[in-house]
């Protein structure tokens, strides 16, 4: 799957650098949500870029353009 945002990031899975990590996290109020932990590649100087934000397994390239578009910014992979 390939996903690129208006914003110069591309998520590529035939890509290495381009990964995704689960997680699942139990809110009181809402039960469990997922959320993701995205590597991409800033297309504008090539770097590797790191995004999380919530997860919807019913529409994963919609959950990727969200987490790029509107994630949060992380500076490496959660847990090494």
């Amino acid at each position: 799957m390939k996903v690129e945002t208006g914003t110069g990031l591309l998520y590529d899975s035939k890509r290495p650098e381009c990964q995704i990590k689960y997680s699942a996290v139990f809110h009181r109020d809402i039960g469990n949500q997922c959320y993701a932990y995205i590597s991409c590649i800033d297309i504008r100087g090539g770097d590797v870029a790191y995004y999380w934000g919530p997860w919807y397994h019913s529409n994963p390239r919609l959950s990727i353009r969200l987490i790029l578009e509107k994630g949060g910014k992380w500076p490496q992979w959660p847990c090494h």
